[in-house]
């Protein structure tokens, strides 16, 4: 891919000063949501600037080549046949080996973990009752740290993205938000966070439970109260 330093683009492309020897650059990998929200599967930022206008100098070291070849995690499935109670929490989505492998779909970087499962399936029962203990944020203020539970027949979610009326209506809503259309399914923000060891073991072919039992949680989790869907 190349592109000038000045282009006609005004909306899409600024002009690069090729004499600025302090411009940064933030790459992802990923797809866009169908609310055309940009979520990345990967993303990485650096301190360190560079200058896009210096003469061409070949500076790169060898690269070594390390071919791919981990199959997605398992899906796991959980069986409530009697009144449950549930653990619902956000942590890492595992990248391509979690909820894209998994499910075929871009995630968003992040996903929910029952009872410390990745994205498991959960099959329940007519006539009982299930709780779940929810620890996904409660500052809708802060949306990159509040992330309602909620449960859907959608298989995108995402409901507090969907600004239209009727995207919404596109979707039955069973638990997670009230008759005006309010998240209630909101709890403090406990986040599970990948570790050293649980990142060697998605990178290195592990298996889904030793990836969640090397995952640690993060500082927040000791501070406000979870919340509680009854469903």
């Amino acid at each position: 891919f190349t592109r000038q330093f000045s282009t006609s683009d005004s909306t899409c492309d600024i002009t690069i000063d090729p004499d600025n020897t302090n411009q940064y650059i933030v790459w992802g990998i990923g797809g866009l949501g169908e609310t055309a929200f940009k979520h990345f599967d990967r993303a990485e930022a650096d301190d360190d600037p560079i200058h896009l206008g210096r003469a061409a100098q070949d500076q790169c070291s060898g690269v070594e080549l390390v071919c791919g070849g981990c199959m997605p995690f398992e899906n796991e499935s959980i069986i409530a046949r009697e009144n449950t109670t549930f653990q619902a929490r956000i942590g890492p989505s595992g990248n391509e080996r979690g909820y894209m492998g998994i499910t075929g779909r871009a995630g968003w970087g992040i996903a929910w973990y029952i009872d410390g499962t990745l994205i498991p399936q959960l099959f329940v029962e007519r006539d009982r009752t299930y709780t779940f203990i929810i620890e996904g944020g409660t500052d809708s203020n802060d949306l990159a740290n509040y992330h309602p539970f909620y449960i859907t027949d959608s298989i995108g979610g995402g409901r507090l993205q969907n600004t239209e009326d009727t995207d919404r209506a596109m979707e039955t809503v069973y638990a997670g938000f009230d008759e005006l259309d309010q998240a209630t399914g909101v709890g403090h923000l406990c986040q599970l966070e990948e570790t050293e060891s649980s990142e060697t073991t998605r990178q290195n072919c592990g298996d889904l439970q030793t990836y969640t039992d090397t995952l640690e949680t993060s500082a927040s989790c000791n501070s406000g109260e979870p919340g509680k869907l009854v469903w």
